[in-house]
């Protein structure tokens, strides 16, 4: 069963230990996934109510999965900046290392439905990864072209917005080069969170649910 991210909704130490009392005792369940989506990056940590969660959770025998906070910027590859992940593994350190000992924990995810956002404009990091992306693939500005009719932009210069509007209608080619970069850029974020916490606590399974 879902518990819902307790600071979004102010619960109380006392609501927490009610619901959960009434969720194994009455609704027979046995295992919690506990979203600590409050934690957020860049932000001082309260982990008073987790606290009362995960104690509950001991004391009645519930087994907990924590789903971990998200990068800061998620929807539009704020991941892919090398600074973003350094600040993203200190965040996480404290989290993990403070609950790994817990009898109550079962597995931790590291991110639900990973995705980015298409309608928004990406980073500047994602478009540089991107690029370099593209010069991996190409090889060439040549090349580059000849896969992309109608588009003159050089590789360095290349955007997805720019190449997805350029070109003939039936040019599909620069949005399939997007959406596949975009998806290996998202599975390389998750596998980043992954090693971190496998580094923090390598004696619990790790998870990632997919899109």
């Amino acid at each position: 069963a879902d518990v819902l991210a307790l600071q979004e909704v102010r619960a109380t130490p006392e609501q927490v230990d009610a619901q959960l009392s009434t969720m194994a005792r009455d609704d027979h369940i046995n295992a919690i996934r506990l979203p600590l989506w409050g934690l957020y990056v860049g932000h001082p940590i309260d982990f008073s109510l987790w606290d009362c969660c995960f104690a509950a959770a001991e004391r009645l025998g519930l087994r907990v999965n924590p789903v971990l906070p998200q990068y800061p910027d998620w929807l539009t590859g704020g991941g892919d900046d090398p600074e973003v992940r350094a600040a993203y593994a200190r965040h996480l350190e404290p989290i993990v290392t403070r609950y790994r000992h817990s009898p109550a924990l079962a597995f931790w995810t590291v991110d639900i439905e990973p995705t980015r956002d298409w309608r928004k404009d990406p980073s500047q990091a994602t478009i540089d990864r991107f690029r370099a992306w593209l010069q991996a693939k190409y090889g060439s500005d040549e090349a580059f072209h000849q896969a992309n009719p109608g588009i003159e932009l050089p590789i360095s210069q290349a955007y997805v917005v720019n190449a997805a509007s350029e070109g003939p209608w039936n040019n599909f080619q620069p949005l399939v080069d997007w959406i596949t970069f975009s998806t290996r850029a998202v599975a390389d974020q998750v596998a980043f969170a992954a090693a971190t916490v496998r580094r923090l606590d390598p004696g619990h399974p790790v998870s990632a649910t997919p899109t």
